[in-house]
């Protein structure tokens, strides 16, 4: 359990690092003058893609893990 949290802290704080990086690379995708908003979530999330993609896989697991642990301390107090 304290694995995947310092984990999950690990990812936040990754985001939070990428977050000016990304945010400058999608800046720079729309500095041609037919760009869209799109252009720059495409750019913004070329940078920040992975690093969300593990957090959100780390988040899943973390609620499975607490979702068994509690139906197990429910089914032993059932049964007691």
């Amino acid at each position: 359990m304290k694995k995947i949290l310092l984990f999950l802290h690990g990812c936040l704080w990754l985001n939070i690092c990428l977050l000016p990086l990304s945010v400058f690379i999608g800046g720079m995708a729309t500095d041609p003058p037919d760009s869209t908003v799109f252009d720059f979530w495409e750019g913004f999330l070329f940078i920040q893609g992975i690093s969300l993609i593990v957090f959100i896989i780390g988040f899943l697991i973390l609620v499975v893990i607490n979702s068994k642990k509690i139906m197990l301390i429910y089914n032993s107090a059932v049964l007691m």
